[in-house]
């Protein structure tokens, strides 16, 4: 019984330092331009028992909890593992199974955002790049 409470007890304590005070689970990368000069910021949070529940943005705004859900000025992405992406050359390049509209206000001039769509056979493959570590992929 001791062995089980402790067992139970050691997997609660790990269980909340992956989460913010709020309960959610927030997930942030900046990238910044090759000058320094811009920046832009894949933020995204996970709610719900199980964490189940996803919204992630693609934003010049820094604030970590902040995801407008303003299409006009952010990438708005819904749902669990909505992209994988790769920085390289001012480029943040963004594959998807299921590309987003581009925001019209969004204030970029040395950083693109290039939406690349791509099939399940595809994602899985650069899943396993992201997992691995491999070809600068990376995701949520």
């Amino acid at each position: 019984m001791k062995c089980l409470l402790g067992s139970l007890l050691f997997f609660f304590i790990i269980n909340s330092s992956s989460c913010q005070d709020d309960g959610n689970t927030y997930q942030f990368y900046e990238f910044k331009s090759s000058d320094n000069s811009e920046k832009i910021y894949i933020k995204s949070m996970n709610w719900g028992m199980t964490g189940d529940s996803q919204l992630s943005s693609i934003s010049t705004n820094e604030d970590r909890r902040s995801i407008a859900q303003d299409s006009t000025k952010e990438y708005i992405f819904k749902g669990l593992e909505p992209f994988l992406f790769r920085f390289n050359l001012d480029t943040l390049y963004v594959y998807t199974r299921h590309p987003v509209k581009s925001p019209t206000e969004i204030q970029l001039s040395k950083i693109k955002v290039v939406q690349i769509a791509i099939s399940n056979s595809e994602f899985i493959e650069i899943l396993h790049k992201s997992i691995d570590k491999t070809d600068g992929f990376h995701h949520l």
